[in-house]
């Protein structure tokens, strides 16, 4: 009897490997987003298959769904894994710390609003569901989002592509834009929650800093579902940390904006702030009266020791201000920076130096400011004729042209940006020196040269390689910034001189593919009508220059369902790219 009963478990463990992974195929690969969420939805219901699931081929398609297209199916995905690390740790953990430092580079990086808020949003999600993975990072998380909420708080600087869109996101009072930065807020606030409940005891050293940020949401009215979730993430603090009866000491007006909220407040407000008194805890009568007294000033001033300021404090502490230094001598303009002395006609240096250091004379004398342009014309063929060996000139040279832009008009400041651009294909990796001061041109003249800077990246990127790695990150949230930009106003000008740059870059944004590739996909979705043929036919050939050369085994199904859904559309030319 025991040989039929091993037989038929066997073939239902056969069957049920297969319905599993037949499930997965359609999760992973169906062209539906609704059918992707189905399937993850019901597989995450139902304990029943994780054994099967947490096999090493069932995991690799889950891993792929962690970088969906769609915001619901890598929320569902990530829920699913996290739950699934328990019984494979081995082969989930390092998949889960690489996609954690992925979310929180998206939510630092990204230039759009609702990326940021879907990364906060999913990591939210993967703290709830791999606790104990979580556990060693509360501290660079905690960072992270604190950094994050205090940045939403403040206006961007105008003129970028983000600053508009939140400009507009906070246009009406209490009603919430999708992808605001409100919405950030308060996706960042309900994450923090998570995190102290999670971490308990070990986010009671962050506590002194989360609160004030929590309570300042509590107090702004922009946004009501950003104060119930203030709220709420206040409450999950208090309870996981065991500071009751703290926040009342520290924040002397939180009661009274608790207990404004309780009255003036929608029904899930209330219930909300009703919780949270719950768990604080109820203050003293006495000591609430002591706290709406310090509030409006009394006693403060004896409190902290102030005395009253004599008449006679003020002339004893002008006589005692120390008075300014002398400045430093007006510059030589006629004293040559390169030294030329000793050298005999005959060498090779003697007349590049002399040359130089005439014309070096020329752009340290401001009064002569007319005679700049040219005079950077003739530096540069100086240096093109040298090479290689005008490396040694270098660090006297650039920091005078670095001078000159600062006080330089529009025109001279594209026109140097140009000359640092020919500069740096003349001298190649020897300008990984002055690689910071060339990154803080790019940065403070990318809103007025972007065409220009763009090319300065270019060439920086083709000169120096691996040595410009580090500094990806930051310069790839520029340039998906004017993919958004252009897809808000209609302008794509600027598209192709960016995708020049991409393809410089190379393999060098391999790390922070997730960063560009939601960027890439929409401009080549058929969904953007607004979208001209051409730039989508330019975003493709480049897609098929830059993808083969990086490790794209995580993002199938973010390059695929693009892919096959620019295959189904009506263009024959995209259709030939696209394959």
């Amino acid at each position: 009897l025991a040989g039929p009963s091993v037989a038929a478990n066997v073939r239902h463990t056969k069957v049920v490997e297969k319905v599993a992974y037949k499930l997965l195929v359609a999760a992973v690969s169906d062209p539906s987003e609704r059918v992707r969420t189905t399937v993850l939805r019901a597989l995450h219901s139902t304990t029943a298959l994780d054994d099967y699931l947490a096999q090493a081929d069932c995991l690799r398609s889950l891993f792929i769904a962690l970088n969906d297209e769609a915001c619901t199916v890598r929320a569902l995905a990530i829920k699913l894994v996290g739950r699934l690390a328990d019984k494979n740790p081995a082969y989930v953990n390092p998949a889960l710390r690489r996609h954690l430092l992925q979310l929180l580079t998206d939510m630092e990086h990204s230039p759009d609003s609702k990326h940021r808020e879907e990364s906060a949003y999913l990591l939210e999600c993967l703290i709830s569901s791999a606790s104990k993975l979580i556990m060693p990072y509360v501290s660079p998380i905690q960072k992270a989002l604190v950094a994050k909420l205090k940045g939403s708080s403040m206006p961007m600087a105008g003129g970028t592509p983000v600053a508009k869109e939140e400009r507009k996101g906070k246009a009406g009072a209490g009603r919430e834009v999708p992808g605001s930065e409100n919405g950030v807020a308060r996706t960042v606030l309900a994450t923090i929650g998570q995190l102290a409940a999670v971490a308990q005891a070990h986010f009671r050293p962050y506590v002194s800093e989360v609160m004030p940020l929590v309570i300042d949401a509590i107090q702004d009215t922009s946004s009501s579902q950003k104060r119930i979730v203030a709220v709420k993430t206040l409450g999950q603090i208090v309870e996981n940390t065991g500071t009751v009866m703290t926040p009342y000491m520290d924040f002397p007006q939180l009661l009274s904006v608790l207990l404004r909220l309780l009255h003036e407040g929608n029904a899930k407000q209330r219930r909300e702030v009703m919780k949270v008194l719950g768990i604080i805890g109820a203050l003293d009568p006495h000591t609430h009266k002591t706290n709406q007294a310090s509030l409006s000033g009394e006693g403060k001033l004896e409190k902290e020791g102030v005395r009253p300021l004599r008449h006679n404090n003020t002339q004893v502490a002008a006589d005692a201000e120390p008075q300014p230094l002398a400045g430093p001598a007006q510059d030589d303009f006629a004293a040559d920076l390169l030294p030329s002395s000793g050298m005999v006609t005959a060498s090779e240096e003697y007349y590049p130096t002399v040359a130089i250091n005439a014309l070096m004379r020329v752009l340290r004398d401001p009064s002569l400011s007319s005679q700049h342009m040219n005079v950077i014309e003739a530096l540069m063929s100086i240096f093109k004729a040298l090479s290689l060996q005008s490396v040694p000139y270098l660090p006297k040279v650039l920091p005078v042209l670095f001078n000159v832009m600062a006080s330089a008009d529009q025109v001279l400041k594209e026109e140097i940006l140009q000359q640092m651009t020919k500069l740096v294909s003349f001298v190649r990796q020897h300008i990984r020196r002055f690689l910071p001061d060339m990154l803080q041109l790019i940065h403070g003249y990318w809103t007025n040269s972007t065409r220009t800077c763009l090319q300065l990246l270019a060439e920086l990127s083709l000169s120096l390689r691996d040595d410009f790695r580090s500094f990806v990150p930051e310069l790839l949230a520029k340039l998906v910034g004017i993919f958004s930009d252009a897809e808000r106003c209609g302008a794509y000008d600027m598209v192709r001189p960016t995708l020049g740059t991409l393809e410089a870059l190379g393999s060098a944004i391999e790390d922070h593919l997730h960063l560009l590739l939601p960027a890439l996909v929409r401009l080549i979705t058929p969904g953007q009508s607004s979208t001209p043929i051409e730039v989508r036919r330019a975003t493709l050939k480049s897609m098929r220059k830059l993808l083969p050369r990086m490790q794209l085994s995580g993002y199938a199904s973010a390059v695929l369902h693009p892919l096959i859904k620019v295959l189904d559309g009506p263009h024959d030319e995209l259709r030939r790219d696209a394959l």
